[in-house]
């Protein structure tokens, strides 16, 4: 991923030492991340996964009376 080099000059006044990293333009870091576009269908499944099928009835339950009670 990551391409290395390293060289020497030897001057009058010393030895230099350099070394170079390059990381080129289409390399894809470990710190980035792309986020994932979720249907309807599948945030439900989701939701019928973690909470249960009974907890996912009462959470649309839920929100239904909570729409209800703001319209009026």
């Amino acid at each position: 991923m990551v391409r290395k080099g390293f060289d020497i000059a030897i001057k009058k006044l010393g030895v230099y030492g350099v070394s170079v990293r390059i990381i080129p333009p289409d390399v894809e870091l470990p710190d980035e991340f792309k986020v994932k576009e979720v249907s309807k269908e599948e945030l439900e499944a989701l939701k019928a996964q973690i909470l249960g099928e009974a907890s996912a009835e009462q959470v649309e339950t839920e929100a239904e009376q909570s729409k209800e009670g703001e319209e009026q």
